[in-house]
């Protein structure tokens, strides 16, 4: 939250209930400003609304990175088992580099939006509570009958964030990925199944207002829990790894290096600073946990896996 908060304020001025705060008028008396809602980029000191111009800390760099990269992945996915067997090998990195340069076109203009515009850093309001995602369910009543609706978005930007990037991905679909499937050209040259492609990007598309809604009615609950789901997760894939075993000579290429390099040390390494983030730890021991507590699992299955194998006993 901003440090320009108006200091100053008249012994007589009353609090403001809620999330409401009122927005200081040059020549007016603070007085004589009803409370109300706060402008966009703006949070309530408890009374007047302040700019917000803190930095996004590093646990909500986190959450706003898994969320673009479970988009990412997703589609991305689809898209490369749909053409691996239709297209050839370049092809396939073409379209895997297009999504990817997709997906930073889309984070860039997002950036750009938010405050301060043109720019491509970002103002936050910081989230102190699960509360703060959904303000439209504390809105003051006075006379406890006509509520007081100051409802804004008051862990900016992390709502506005991913509904301009969703946003501006339907934008780019709409524009460039959709002309490119309908040009002959461009699909006689690469050889892709344009049809079933383009039934795909539709249901991207289709998709894009569902995910918006999820992500403003469970984002709250998301932002505290996807630690643990995010380790959920990993554990998962020790256990997938255990029962499939071919699946772990994953140093043949350097693609498959990258990726269990991710799914075995990236991901566990995030939740785990998330997790310090969360609960508030700051001892330098959490550091050396966080570092190392990745390592421990990936590396004793693919130390063991070759002397656990059963039909040895059998």
């Amino acid at each position: 939250m901003s440090d320009n908060r108006i200091t100053a304020l008249p012994p007589d001025l009353s609090k403001c209930l809620g999330y409401c705060g009122r927005v200081p008028e040059p020549g007016l008396n603070l007085t004589a400003i009803e409370c109300g809602m706060c402008p966009r980029a703006h949070r309530s000191d408890g009374y007047v609304c302040v700019p917000c111009a803190g930095q996004l800390e590093g646990y909500s760099i986190v959450f706003i990175v898994v969320e673009l990269l479970s988009l990412y992945l997703q589609y991305q996915g689809v898209f490369v088992s749909m053409t691996r067997s239709s297209t050839k090998r370049k092809t396939r990195i073409a379209i895997s580099v297009y999504l990817v340069l997709e997906l930073v076109l889309a984070v860039c203009c997002t950036l750009l939006s938010l405050e301060p515009k043109g720019s491509l850093r970002v103002y936050s309001c910081g989230m102190s509570h699960v509360n703060d995602w959904y303000p439209v369910f504390f809105n003051p009543k006075p006379d406890y009958i006509h509520a007081v609706h100051c409802a804004n978005e008051v862990a900016f930007p992390l709502i506005t964030f991913y509904l301009l990037f969703l946003g501006f991905i339907a934008a780019i679909t709409i524009l460039i990925r959709l002309p490119l499937l309908y040009s002959q050209r461009v699909v006689q040259a690469t050889g892709v199944d344009a049809s079933y492609m383009l039934r795909h990007t539709w249901a991207l598309l289709f998709a894009v207002p569902v995910l918006a809604l999820v992500h403003v009615a469970l984002g709250g609950l998301v932002f505290y829990a996807f630690p643990f789901l995010l380790f959920a997760s990993f554990l998962f894939s020790c256990l997938y790894a255990a029962v499939f075993r071919d699946n772990l000579q994953a140093f043949k290429t350097p693609l498959r290096v990258l990726w269990t390099g991710f799914r075995f040390y990236v991901i566990p390494f995030g939740c785990l600073y998330c997790m310090r983030e969360l609960f508030g730890a700051r001892s330098a021991l959490h550091w050396i946990w966080i570092a190392l507590g990745p390592l421990v699992p990936a590396a004793a299955i693919q130390a063991t896996w070759r002397f656990t194998d059963e039909r040895r006993f059998t």
